[in-house]
């Protein structure tokens, strides 16, 4: 294209803002028009998905920039694609927009002024570029245009009406967050609607922003005779009064721009444009509702959540399951995180550790295009392949993908019709159902595969969790494996951590299924297992010494069938006997403080530390909660357990309850599955006291 330079010599850059179907658009091209009937080189460029700010510039629509980007490849792009002549050899760009109700405009501006900067469209010899900007919402890629190194001068077309008046006002609001080496607002342009008292309320908001009228446009008939033939009012009827309001404000913006005589607005607060729009005074910026005040109490701890509530927490438990295919539907940093997180999982499982373990992960790599067009293409692509070969898919929505609004649903529905043996089960990583978090749909989805027909036939022994979190440290899993042995079982698949899909189909098979833990979640969990046929023990695994000899002894009484746990219970009782021993001498009449949020069971813990003789007290910090045990005065939790904790006192709990004690504290043990758990405990503890830090409560601990 001839007009192309090396050198950027567009001396006036102007973006017009304002509420959509203000007349913004009508605006810009007659003001265009006559700039370059004035003999400037002038460039439109229209930020509006519609695509229809340059239309009676051209007579008829251009070449949208995100139509072309979407069907051409980087390395095949020319200017002149991009570009259309008008009349006046005006330059015309429409940036266009995805389709209806998928994708993000914003970012569709953003990847259009990238595109122009690449290929140098920007540098184009013109005097004047004319930007026209939908202004109902500033987002990030709608501001695009109203920056520093993009525009030079702002005009803000608005009438009287209440939703332009908002709107100008929140433009004005974006304007000042760019503004801090100069103004660059012109003022209002003033598109009558002719309604009644709109003169008054425009002439109020402009001297309440300190923005003056540089223009009032009345209401014609001249502009929908001049749209009936796709041109511009001031090419159609040049000598009418309208067509010379429309010239003086091209010469009154180039006068603007040279004479310096931009202003820096004061937009109002929400409820003085209420005022205003009520005829009110609206004062100084005083106006303001009282609300309710809410703070969040000091020095109290929340637990940590468990897995996350969103697509992480629902990708992680997906992936527990080895052989079910689990899609990612987002950008490839969503699937690269998480395929890390689920290979480290497994590696902490004890599996071979390689980051193929988390080869079941499938990404659809949602990049800048995929925010504006989308991503179905890819889902659909991917979603096929692995229905040829898998009965069961699960796919995982992320931020973008439920942002741009995809119908995932439907990909997936569209899929299965030409796959009737596959079956695609949908998450939506962040809209879970009310009152549970993502990953609780993942396992939903998971026992929805279990065959009610299973009878129990195999000598097993399974776990089910929500998360397996707390069960994967430590040696609980060897712990779970003495237990079962003592019962004639064997360790069964776990529900569901590192299981196969035909462990879910088959879970019913196993002789006896208990939950790992008693939480919210997880008796969820089991209300879903037995609605499925499963025979869940009602009680859980069992913790620490006394409960795991009373768990023996109740399920031999439950089901004689099973191995007599008569040796077993003998040889936990010796060994636990002996550690008790060992510790007893040294922790009779000594203070501990077991610290918990009250996530996890401490009760195994305190039995051994009594059975040792030692003065345990057990401290609940959390949501709203105290113990009154605390010998404290102190109302405050963290202040009565530093008042509880002397120089003589071992504080035993999780790493970020106990921190601020700001003294070495001991961690709850990772094994707390079977007898084996409190004498590790004990011993653990011995060691602990004698390692020879020297940290307030060391003093005791020395002699151990």
């Amino acid at each position: 294209m001839e007009h192309t330079s090396d050198v950027n010599t567009m001396t006036l850059r102007i973006a017009v803002y304002g509420k959509g179907g203000i007349g913004k658009s009508t605006v810009s091209a007659n003001v265009s028009y006559c700039l370059s009937a004035a003999g400037l080189k002038v460039m439109q460029i229209g930020c509006d998905p519609k695509h229809d700010s340059t239309r009676p510039l051209t007579y008829g629509p251009c070449p949208t920039v995100l139509d072309t980007v979407r069907s051409t490849r980087p390395s095949e792009r020319r200017p002149e694609m991009f570009v259309s002549e008008g009349v006046n050899g005006i330059l015309c760009v429409e940036a266009g927009g995805p389709e209806p109700g998928i994708g993000c405009a914003g970012k569709g501006i953003m990847t259009m002024f990238h595109t122009l900067e690449t290929l140098g469209i920007d540098r184009m010899d013109r005097d004047v570029c004319v930007y026209d900007v939908l202004g109902d919402v500033v987002c990030g890629g709608f501001a695009v245009p109203m920056r520093r190194d993009m525009s030079d001068m702002v005009v803000l077309v608005t009438s009287g009406e209440f939703m332009s008046i908002y709107a100008a006002n929140n433009i004005m609001r974006g304007l000042v967050n760019f503004d801090t080496d100069g103004p660059r607002l012109a003022g209002l342009v003033f598109d009558s609607r002719g309604s009644p008292e709109e003169d008054a309320v425009v002439k109020r908001f402009s001297e309440s922003t300190g923005v003056p009228v540089i223009a009032r446009i009345p209401r014609s008939g001249l502009f929908r005779d001049s749209e009936k033939v796709g041109r511009t009012l001031c090419e159609v009827f040049p000598s009418s009064d309208e067509a010379g309001i429309f010239r003086t404000l091209s010469k009154d913006l180039l006068d603007i721009h040279n004479g310096g005589r931009m202003c820096r607005p004061h937009p109002l607060t929400d409820a003085q444009v209420d005022l205003l729009m009520s005829g009110k005074d609206v004062g100084t910026g005083e106006y303001t509702i009282e609300r309710p005040q809410t703070s969040v109490p000091k020095n109290v701890f929340i637990p940590p959540l468990r897995i996350g509530r969103g697509p992480m927490g629902a990708a992680i438990e997906a992936g527990r399951v080895t052989d079910i295919p689990v899609v990612i539907h987002g950008t490839d940093s969503c699937g690269y995180g998480m395929y890390g997180e689920i290979a480290g999982e497994r590696i902490s499982d004890g599996h071979t550790g390689d980051l193929g373990d988390a080869e079941n992960l499938f990404c659809t790599g949602m990049g800048g295009l995929g925010t504006v067009f989308g991503g179905r293409e890819r889902l659909e692509e991917l979603l096929e392949e692995l229905a040829g070969t898998h009965p069961f898919v699960l796919v995982v929505t992320t931020c973008l993908a439920d942002m741009v609004g995809e119908d995932v649903e439907g990909v997936a529905g569209k899929v299965m019709s030409r796959h009737p043996g596959t079956r695609i089960h949908v998450i939506g990583g962040n809209r879970p159902e009310q009152g549970a978090d993502a990953h609780m749909e993942v396992l939903k989805a998971f026992c929805s595969l279990i065959d009610v027909n299973v009878e129990p036939s195999l000598p097993l022994l399974s776990v089910a969790d929500d998360s397996f979190i707390t069960y994967n440290r430590g040696h609980n899993r060897s712990a779970l494996g003495e237990i079962a042995s003592a019962l004639g079982l064997r360790p069964g698949p776990e529900l569901v951590n590192g299981c196969s899909l035909d462990d879910l189909v088959n879970a019913g098979r196993a002789k006896v299924i208990a939950m790992c833990e008693d939480t919210p979640s997880n008796r969820e969990l089991k209300d879903i297992l037995l609605s499925k046929g499963l025979k869940v023990r009602h009680r859980c695994v069992p913790r620490g010494f006394r409960e795991t000899v009373e768990w023996l002894e109740h399920m031999k009484k439950m089901d004689p069938s099973l191995g007599d746990p008569g040796r077993c219970i003998a040889s936990l009782t010796s060994e636990y006997g002996r550690a008790v021993s060992e510790c007893s001498h040294a922790l009779t009449g000594k203070k501990i403080v077991l610290v918990t949020d009250g996530s996890e069971p401490v009760y195994w813990i305190e039995e051994a530390l009594c059975d040792c003789g030692a003065d345990a007290t057990v401290v609940e910090v959390g949501r709203n909660r105290t113990d009154h045990r605390l010998p404290s005065t102190h109302t405050d939790t963290i202040g009565g357990l530093t008042a509880a904790v002397g120089q003589d006192t071992v504080v035993i709990g999780k790493r970020y309850l106990t921190d601020v004690l700001d003294r070495t504290c001991m961690d709850f043990p990772d094994t707390f599955v079977g007898g084996t758990a409190s004498v590790l405990f004990l011993r653990r503890l011995k060691n602990f006291a004698s390692s020879g830090e020297h940290e307030g409560w060391k003093e005791w601990g020395r002699v151990l």
